[in-house]
């Protein structure tokens, strides 16, 4: 697959249709990620299309958030290599490990995903049309 076949969500829409407050240095990678997901939940349906359904739009914008909070909650648990639980003036935490977290934004990005684009959306229909 091309580039040029891979269809996005600007920073525009992401702001003022769907309401995000990502930064926009984080946007484009961020997005980019979200779209490659939709993209296999849509069956690759939406390469090349001309016009991509507001459904789809808030469903990458969406995506595109708990991937950013995934690579932020990434660089963070990177700080704390190593440390699994502390306890500071009588509160205490325990932190996840790398393969907990990567789980749990997986089911993330599948429940926000699922949001705008659910299971009987006819894009996510897996067979022949």
């Amino acid at each position: 697959m091309r580039w040029v076949d891979m269809w996005t969500v600007d920073f525009g829409f992401y702001r003022s249709t769907y309401g995000g407050v990502m930064e926009a240095e984080s946007f484009p990678q961020a997005m980019r990620a979200a779209c490659a997901y939709i993209d296999t939940l849509t069956f690759g349906r939406l390469r090349g299309a001309e016009e991509i359904p507001d459904d789809v739009q808030l469903a990458a914008c969406a995506v595109a958030d708990v991937y950013a909070a995934e690579q932020s909650a990434r660089r963070e648990q990177m700080q704390r290599a190593g440390v699994k639980s502390f306890t500071t003036d009588g509160y205490s935490e325990t932190l996840g490990d790398a393969a907990q977290l990567a789980k749990d934004f997986a089911q993330h990005r599948i429940d926000v995903a699922e949001i705008y684009l659910p299971r009987a959306h006819p894009l996510r229909y897996a067979g022949i049309r």
